[in-house]
């Protein structure tokens, strides 16, 4: 039924695609959104497609490259799901920056998922799984329109006990946490970086996922009860098997609860 939505449509929205030449910034009309982002996930069967239709979906951008934990990719997200585009370039923020609408023109791109969350990026090179960086400027200036902005994204507050692996790519708030320490610390304080337990009053565990080049790395990470903010994963957390993970934009993303 999907397929045949776009087949639908392909013969109206064909003469949009002759308009994507131009470079960034410059007068361009982008098409409207024919697909929610969970259309696009429905068409991804748990291989790496390339899309052939001309599925064009839009949504707001929730993440931030400034503080290093995002690198070359973006995420963006709308009523029904978030999806991280594989951008390939440095400094998204300046040409994406969070807030603001982007339209993504899917068809020639190719969906995977990794951690539960959907990527779109170029079809993989040979031997690969997932969806390549698109990394030129001028073939991202092909798929994707910035619109308007900045109209911050809020969160999605959840429980732990709500959360699902539906909601994985999606900026997300989880608030009632307390840090569980790790044994091999010796009671000294933790840094960020790495993966992080913390836990609810009922016991319900979720992580936090920091790469050693986000710039609160070396941050101690705060006591006390808290609320955590960041795009929902899940997957394998060192050895403690798959896992809903938190992934913070940067040491903002913990507040005082």
């Amino acid at each position: 039924m999907l397929r045949l939505r776009f087949v639908l449509l392909a013969l109206s929205l064909t003469s949009c695609y002759d308009s994507f030449d131009s470079p960034y910034g410059s007068e361009r009309t982008s098409p409207p959104p024919n697909a929610d982002i969970a259309d696009l996930h429905a068409c991804y069967y748990g291989e790496t497609v390339t899309i052939g239709e001309p599925i064009v979906i839009r949504g707001r951008v929730t993440s931030d490259d400034t503080a290093g934990n995002f690198y070359r990719t973006l995420l963006i997200q709308d009523r029904t799901g978030g999806v991280e585009i594989m951008a390939g370039l440095s400094d998204l923020h300046t040409s994406y920056p969070p807030g603001y609408a982007v339209t993504v023109i899917a068809r020639g791109l190719a969906i995977g998922e990794r951690y539960g969350v959907l990527r779109l990026g170029l079809p993989p090179l040979a031997g690969d799984l997932l969806p390549d960086y698109i990394g030129a400027p001028a073939l991202l200036d092909r798929h994707l329109v910035r619109g308007d902005g900045p109209q911050p994204v809020e969160p999605i507050v959840l429980s732990l006990a709500d959360l699902t692996q539906s909601r994985c790519g999606m900026l997300v708030e989880i608030r009632g946490l307390t840090l569980q320490p790790d044994p091999e610390t010796d009671g000294a304080p933790q840094s960020w970086s790495g993966y992080r337990l913390f836990t609810d009053e009922e016991g319900n565990e979720i992580r936090t996922y920091t790469s050693d080049y986000a710039r609160h790395a070396r941050e101690a990470v705060q006591t006390g009860r808290i609320a955590l903010r960041g795009i929902l994963q899940y997957g394998p957390a060192e050895s403690s098997g798959s896992c809903f993970q938190i992934k913070m934009r940067d040491a903002d993303d913990c507040l005082p609860d």
